[in-house]
C-alpha cells in the first residue's frame, strides 16, 4: 500500500528545506564543540538528528525529483494511454461511496481532498503509472510497494481497482522479519468504463511477464474509449 505523491514539485522543495536545515543542525553542532572543546548532549543530538534528518531527506528528494519529472512528462502527453475528467458532480459521489467503504474498514491508498475543484478531477494513466488530480501513484508490479491485480466494480461511478502491497522489513530480538501490509487503490471513472474495461483489467492483473510484453495494450483495452463520454485523449503538444 502507498498513499502516492502528492504535488511532487512542492514535495521536492519540502525535502530540499529539511535537507539544509539538517545540515544547519549539523554545522551548529561542530561549531559548538569546536568552541567549547567538548562534546554536550545538545551538540550531540544536533549532529546525530541532524544526520538521520540529512539522510532521510536526500532519498527523499531524489524520490520526488523522480515523481516530479514522471508527472511532467504525464502533463505533456509523454507515454498517456488514457485520460479523462471525472466531473466535479460525480467526484462527490465518490467522496460518499468512499466513505462508505471507509466506514466498512476498506480504506482507500488515494487520499480524497476536502474539496471538489470546480472543473472536476483529472486521471491520467500511463503504463506504469496513474496521476489522480495532483497525486502521484507508481503502478509497479514488483519493488516494496507494488499492485497485485486489478478489477472493475461498479458503481457510483464505477471504479477501477487496484490491489496494492507494501513489504517492510523490521529488526526484533528474533532477527530481522518481513511484514506486508495491504490495501486498494480506488480510481473514479466514467460511466463508459465497466462496460468496455473488464478485458483488459484481467490482461492487467495477469503473470507480470505477459504485463510486461503486453503492457500498453492491456491498458489501453481496459481503459475508456478517449473518443466517448467524459473520456478523452492526451496527445503531446504541437
Amino acid at each position: 500500500m502507498s498513499t502516492g505523491i502528492r504535488n511532487p514539485k512542492r514535495s521536492v522543495f519540502i525535502a530540499l528545506g529539511l535537507t539544509l536545515l539538517a545540515g544547519c543542525a549539523i554545522a551548529w553542532g561542530f561549531f559548538e564543540m569546536d568552541r567549547l572543546d567538548a562534546e554536550t548532549p545538545a551538540t550531540g543530538a544536533a549532529i546525530g538528528f541532524g544526520l538521520l534528518v540529512a539522510i532521510l531527506g536526500f532519498f527523499l528528494t531524489i524520490n520526488f525529483v523522480w515523481a516530479a519529472r514522471l508527472v511532467g512528462a504525464m502533463r505533456r502527453g509523454e507515454g498517456v494511454i488514457a485520460c479523462w475528467t471525472v466531473p466535479s458532480a460525480q467526484f462527490d459521489d465518490f467522496r460518499t461511496s468512499e466513505a462508505a467503504h471507509k466506514a466498512a474498514g476498506r480504506r482507500n491508498d488515494y487520499k480524497i481532498p476536502r474539496k471538489t475543484p470546480a472543473e472536476g478531477v483529472e486521471i491520467v494513466f500511463t503504463a506504469n503509472a496513474v496521476l489522480i488530480g495532483d497525486t502521484f501513484f507508481g503502478l509497479a508490479r514488483d519493488g516494496i510497494a507494488r499492485f497485485t491485480a486489478a478489477r472493475v466494480v461498479s458503481g457510483n461511478p464505477p471504479c477501477l481497482v487496484f490491489a496494492t502491497a507494501m513489504t517492510v522489513g523490521r529488526t526484533g530480538s528474533s532477527g530481522v522479519r518481513f511484514d506486508t501490509y495491504t490495501g486498494e487503490l480506488r480510481v473514479p471513472n466514467g460511466a463508459h468504463f465497466q462496460a468496455q474495461g473488464r478485458p483488459g483489467v484481467s490482461n492487467i492483473s495477469g503473470p507480470p511477464a505477459k504485463r510486461r510484453t503486453n503492457r500498453q495494450s492491456a491498458l489501453s483495452g481496459g481503459l475508456p474509449n478517449p473518443n466517448r463520454g467524459s473520456a478523452r485523449a492526451l496527445r503531446p503538444p504541437g
